[in-house]
């Protein structure tokens, strides 16, 4: 006995979808600006356990040796991290 195929959904509209990214284009600069943001917190975000591994394994495992590039290399990451963060509320004009 052959099994029915269930209907394919109705296409929806779009028309609401395309009204916003009409006006959407209107802020090009700023959702630039945005993205790049995102993306630099997301990866400042993901390389902090990389920069404390690093202050472990090479800071303190090694005996006598200068700890301070490790630590240079983490404060770098955490500024990084928040620079978009600041500059979500920051204008330029």
């Amino acid at each position: 006995m052959a099994t029915a195929r269930p209907e394919p959904a109705p296409l929806k509209k779009i028309g609401n979808l395309r009204m916003i990214w009409q006006r959407a284009l209107r802020y090009k600069v700023k959702i630039a600006c945005a993205v790049v943001s995102l993306l630099t917190a997301a990866l400042a975000t993901l390389a902090i356990p990389d920069g404390f591994r690093r202050v472990i394994d090479k800071g303190f495992g090694a005996a006598g040796d200068n700890m301070s590039p490790q630590f240079y290399y983490l404060l770098f990451i955490v500024n990084k991290a928040g620079v978009p963060s600041v500059a979500r509320f920051v204008q330029l004009k």
